[in-house]
């Protein structure tokens, strides 16, 4: 297993050159770049195939090839069938883009099945121009992007440092966005989508292979808007000289495919993307360090820097008062689940763990100048998109600072001046949008600068 991170599934190709990306001079003797790929969607994307019938029925995919790497859920492995929930899309794309060339692969899949473009995927473009706030996924997404474009060796054995090539973003969804009048808003939504991935990777002329969902009476009937999504997707391809988009109407007319179709769909954008005539789109290192360097102010407007480390910590005080919504009393250094503590991959030896909604109260040291924590919900709760809070400091009940709505994966920075003759401090966490289901919260390497 290589860098065990996040549990949200995430598909990255790093594959050979060719394509797109960070060039290297025409003498250099060294590996070519590796190619990315970005894939990201719902549940089609996670997959549904099993092991046992790509075992049965396509068998030259079944076994782990070294030379393709999958990135999923937290892990990065050689590309088999078990490295994802079950068979997605991934397993039959990888063979094609690895048979295609010589250098490493790896494949990096982000895909949370029940989700909205218009909601839990709505990009920067679309808040923009309409309203509304970015979509949680979409910024897990674009993080975890950068932190793989940043270190692509922690990811892939095989990388050497000799740069990459992003070579597509490939999109299954919409199945969620036919119902509520959603599908209304999905084309001008993709099309921000597709806009908003290339600027943020830095490559205007990224290719697009978009997976049109199938005429399910789900979406059809049930739903109503299984027409207006699919014509959206086509609509957007076509008027994009670097997208293309397949059909999968002949497919299995389910929720989710049934097994083997999740291969013939990875055969089929495999091929698409191979004939499109998108030609070379370059990367520009500059602008996708730009793009990093902006994550925060896009994604967290407001949160400051990570603090300095406390000079005392709250785990080696006693609290006046200590509540959480469940699990029992907040733990000192552990989660609530009595876990190591943990935030976005990061593990944190020092904290306190506890649940919405919570209450810790401790008395001031007139030592103390300003209190300092990274707050954020555990990762032991994984992708459950239920949860959600809002992290607050109090001194004798006047509200010092406070967060923005924190769901899984996200972090806030809390560096707070304590007023001078302050007498206790409140720490308190609040459910916010979506009840106090599994709202697992951390104030982490939280506690007290001296003077």
């Amino acid at each position: 297993m290589i860098n065990p991170f996040i549990t949200f599934t995430v598909l990255l190709f790093l594959i050979a050159p060719g394509c797109v990306g960070v060039s290297v001079d025409a003498g250099d003797s060294g590996p070519e770049p590796i190619r990315i790929y970005l894939l990201a969607g719902q549940s089609n994307m996670v997959g549904y195939t099993s092991a046992e019938w790509v075992a049965e029925n396509a068998p030259a995919l079944f076994e782990a090839r070294e030379d393709v790497w999958c990135y999923w859920g937290g892990r990065s492995d050689a590309l088999a069938p078990w490295t994802g929930h079950d068979v997605g899309p991934e397993l039959a794309f990888g063979h094609g883009v690895g048979d295609q060339v010589d250098e490493p692969v790896l494949l990096a899949k982000f895909a949370v099945g029940g989700t909205t473009l218009h909601g839990h995927w709505r990009p920067p473009s679309a808040v923009e121009r309409a309203g509304g706030e970015i979509g949680h996924l979409y910024k897990v997404m674009m993080k975890q992007f950068h932190r793989i474009l940043a270190d692509p060796g922690a990811y892939c054995p095989a990388y050497e440092g000799q740069g990459y090539e992003l070579a597509g973003f490939i999109w299954l969804q919409g199945e969620n966005d036919c119902f509520d009048g959603m599908e209304e808003h999905y084309e001008e939504n993709l099309r921000d989508l597709v806009a908003d991935v290339r600027a943020a990777t830095g490559t205007p002329l990224l290719p697009v292979g978009i997976i049109v969902i199938n005429d399910s009476p789900v979406w059809d009937e049930a739903g109503g808007g299984g027409p207006a999504v699919r014509a959206a997707q086509r609509a957007v391809a076509d008027e994009d000289p670097n997208a293309v988009y397949v059909e999968t109407s002949d497919l299995d007319e389910g929720y989710h495919y049934t097994d083997g179709d999740h291969v013939t769909i990875g055969h089929r954008i495999y091929e698409a993307m191979a004939r499109a005539p998108h030609g070379v789109a370059r990367t520009d290192e500059a602008a996708v360090a730009r793009a990093r360097e902006g994550l925060d102010e896009l994604f967290y407007p407001g949160r400051g820097p990570r603090p300095a480390a406390p000079s005392v910590h709250l785990s080696d005080l006693d609290w006046v008062r200590g509540t959480a919504g469940y699990g029992g009393p907040p733990r000192k250094d552990l989660s609530i689940e009595e876990r190591p503590l943990s935030l976005e991959g990061e593990a944190f030896a020092r904290g306190i763990g506890t649940h919405s909604n919570s209450e810790l109260v401790y008395k001031l040291d007139p030592a103390w100048a300003r209190f300092v924590a990274i707050a954020g919900i555990d990762d032991e709760v994984g992708n459950r998109d239920v949860c959600s809070v809002i992290f607050r400091v109090l001194v004798d009940g006047e509200v010092l600072a406070e967060s923005v709505v924190m769901k899984g994966m996200e972090r806030w920075n809390f560096d707070v001046p304590l007023p001078e003759g302050g007498s206790e401090i409140s720490l308190e966490v609040l459910e916010a949008d979506s009840g106090m289901n599994s709202d697992h919260a951390d104030w982490l390497d939280a506690g007290f600068l001296n003077e």
